[in-house]
């Protein structure tokens, strides 16, 4: 990290650019942090807020953009990518999708505020079908709302991100270390608890060869199918009979799940 805001004092702009592009492209880079760092440096006189903004901004246009197309071309696909590497794969394009379906495509103003909802969106909105101008203007929108906000975070309190800095400079590799290993136990917990989810899960697992023999020869049962409307939308197949309603529905609708037969829970 600390290698990395010297790259970002040395080159400027030309890094800011870099380190949003791979943010934006789904790589590992914790861009909250260097937002920050970048609104320190403005505020320090070592580089100028409106430039920054602007490589800022075009270097998130040009990723997102990128993934929108994808969207666009590849449908679930693209999502099921974004899913495997996650660190909630089984959440992340839900958690999107009700933002979604909650605010509108406005929710492209917010989803850069949602840590696992920043990159995830311009693919949705791609798969969603909304217009290429209107993903634009929202997105940027979005893109400058956060840009700004953290920059002006970094602007007001330069001062003490110095001594931050200068702190973390002190503890050298120790605090590496230190953070280096809570990113690990978390990463872990999470891996854990979604493992045994999975396990439990797996007990109960149906195949679809399974459900299509079900259907062929009569068995009593009902399809429960799980998917949000917009995955519906971008893939508008469903096994014949099936019930649709949202996992947020169930606690409201599941008199509408019969008692006495078999029930199969679909969610792709």
């Amino acid at each position: 990290m600390e290698s990395a805001l010297q790259e970002l004092i040395r080159h400027g702009l030309v890094a800011l650019f870099l380190l949003m592009l791979l943010d934006q492209l789904a790589l590992p880079v914790p861009m909250d942090v260097f937002l920050l760092a970048a609104g320190g440096l403005v505020g320090t006189g070592r580089i100028s807020f409106l430039p920054s903004v602007a490589a800022l901004a075009g270097a998130g246009i040009l990723a997102n953009t990128f993934w929108y197309y994808l969207g666009r071309r590849r449908g679930n696909h693209i999502l099921g990518f974004f899913c495997r590497i996650s660190i909630e794969p089984d959440s992340c394009v839900r958690r999107t999708q009700n933002l979604f379906t909650r605010y509108g495509f406005g929710a492209l103003l917010v989803a850069k505020f949602v840590p696992g909802l920043n990159t995830v969106a311009a693919p949705l909105a791609g798969v969603s079908g909304v217009g290429f101008v209107r993903f634009l203007v929202l997105n940027t929108l979005g893109l400058l709302l956060w840009i700004v906000a953290y920059l002006s975070v970094g602007v007001v309190f330069h001062h003490q991100l110095e001594s931050v800095a200068a702190w973390g400079g002190r503890l050298g590799s120790g605090l590496a270390w230190v953070v280096g290993g809570a990113v690990v136990l978390y990463f872990a917990y999470k891996y854990a608890r979604r493992h045994m989810l999975i396990r439990f899960l797996r007990l109960a697992r149906v195949t679809p060869h399974e459900v299509k023999a079900m259907i062929d020869q009569g068995v009593p049962h009902v399809v429960v199918d799980l998917r949000h409307a917009l995955a519906v939308r971008a893939l508008p197949h469903a096994i014949p009979g099936a019930l649709h309603m949202t996992p947020e529905e169930i606690s409201r609708r599941h008199p509408e799940i019969p008692r006495d037969k078999d029930v199969v829970l679909y969610c792709a």
